[in-house]
């Protein structure tokens, strides 16, 4: 069973950090939040989108588990200098991809078992300020 009190607090917090009209999310269940209007002009890749949607689907075991699961806008690509290409360690799953996201790969070992869902973001800010490095960097561990 999700802990739905924990979550509001966290969500309380996002709303902090990202204002009230950026943070949607599952106010019945805590199946899933979504950051709106998310903003790539800080990043350290060139991307061509200047605003994203990122969508975090919550653990039903919110509490013993970490949340893991992000997507991201489908189109959204980055330029290395040679084009554009797509984000290092995604992946178009059909259920997902049908509704505008691909699949951000966090890999639950390398996060910490108790992370939460505002260090989660934060390290999703992470991977979007620089994918390539942070991937680079995780797979040393």
């Amino acid at each position: 069973m999700r802990n739905l009190n924990r979550l509001v607090v966290e969500i309380r917090k996002l709303i902090s950090m990202f204002g009230r009209d950026n943070i949607e999310f599952d106010e019945e269940d805590g199946l899933w939040v979504k950051i709106l209007n998310y903003s790539l002009r800080n990043s350290k890749v060139r991307y061509n989108l200047f605003y994203i949607t990122i969508f975090i689907h919550i653990p039903e075991h919110y509490d013993d588990e970490q949340p893991v699961v992000c997507m991201v806008d489908l189109d959204l690509k980055m330029n290395k200098g040679h084009g554009w290409e797509g984000l290092p360690h995604t992946h178009d799953k059909p259920e997902w991809a049908k509704l505008g996201y691909q699949w951000v790969c966090f890999e639950p070992d390398g996060l910490g078992k108790s992370m939460g869902l505002v260090s989660f973001v934060e390290t999703i800010k992470l991977y979007l300020t620089n994918p390539v490095k942070y991937v680079d960097i995780c797979s040393r561990y």
